[in-house]
This record gives structure tokens, sequence and C-alpha cells, in this order.
């Protein structure tokens, strides 16, 4: 059974060259329904263009160690931007 310290997140947007950490997630999935996957990210690129994300494909993945356990797949459609700090936003 992989333990919580084990699992680690990662974001890869497949258009651009954004890069970002994923803080955390909540993923609702039901039967019949489309899924919903909100993150909380962070980047050290204050300059991220947040328009040429939208409705764009990105690739989410749960890895336990360095095997990956999970993939989703899906369009950006939303985006915000937090308060930067500590060299984030």
């Amino acid at each position: 059974m992989p333990r919580q310290s084990d699992l680690r997140y990662s974001l890869q947007t497949l258009v651009g060259d954004a890069a970002f950490e994923v803080v955390s997630f909540t993923l609702d999935e039901a039967l019949s329904t489309p899924f919903k996957l909100n993150l909380e990210l962070v980047s050290a690129d204050a300059d991220v263009d947040f328009a040429q994300l939208l409705d764009q494909p990105v690739l989410f993945t749960i890895w336990h160690g360095p095997r990956p356990v999970r993939y989703v797949h899906g369009l950006v459609s939303s985006f915000s931007q937090g308060d930067s700090g500590f060299s984030r936003t």
C-alpha cells in the first residue's frame, strides 16, 4: 500500500513551455458524467501566458516513487492567478 509520502504529482502542459508544481488537487468523478479536476499550482515564472493555456490539453500524473500510477488527460477550462511571493506565483 502506498504511503502518502511516496506519492508525488506533476502537470505537463502540452503547449508552450510553462512549468508548474502541483500544491494540491481535488478530482471529482462519477459514472456517466465528465470529471472535474481542480489544481492549485505554483510556478517560478511570474509571466505565464494563461490565455495560451485555455482550452489546451494537459496531463496530470500521480506518481508512486518513480512509477506513474494514474494519468488524467484534460483541457484547461479556467485559470486564475493568486498572489506572488517567495519567487513563486
